[in-house]
């Protein structure tokens, strides 16, 4: 696991494990800014894109873009209020490019799997809009849903 703190121009920590990129808001700018969301936990095989602007004059940013998204288009204005993105400042610089080359590393990995992989990958979401359906229909609990989404996300 590799965890990135950023103190400005708000507090964040963006962690990356096996399965997951976690963001996590601290302080009373990110929250001013996005509100008490609480954490952003993107799951790493459904990551398409990165975004990345160096810091320099004006703020960096990272944005990340995954299945089902919606990616931002407005540059650094909109980067700071866009749940999937974190600024920085140019002390962040080396550490952000570190992140995004390993992250680009692993949808390059994620696209050169063999097709056996990616349906089961497919099976996955079908099996979570299974048991999503059996929950809005009342046969089963959300709690009982939500279980069974962490065995099959193997959370």
């Amino acid at each position: 696991m590799k965890k990135y703190v950023i103190k400005h121009p708000a507090k964040a920590e963006i962690t990356v494990d096996e399965n997951f990129i976690t963001i996590h808001r601290k302080g009373m700018m990110s929250a001013a800014i996005h509100g008490m969301q609480g954490d952003k936990k993107i799951p790493l095989k459904s990551l398409t894109a990165i975004q990345f602007k160096k810091a320099g004059m004006t703020n960096g940013y990272i944005q990340f873009a995954y299945s089902g998204s919606r990616e931002s288009k407005g540059g650094l204005y909109d980067a700071t209020k866009d749940e999937n993105s974190v600024t920085f400042w140019p002390g962040n610089n080396s550490d952000m490019l570190e992140l995004k080359e390993y992250l680009e590393n692993k949808i390059v990995e994620n696209l050169n799997k063999p097709a056996e992989t990616i349906m089961n990958e497919k099976s996955d979401a079908d099996e979570l809009r299974k048991f999503k359906q059996l929950m809005d229909d009342g046969i089963i609990s959300e709690e009982e849903f939500e279980a069974k989404k962490k065995q099959i996300l193997g959370i």
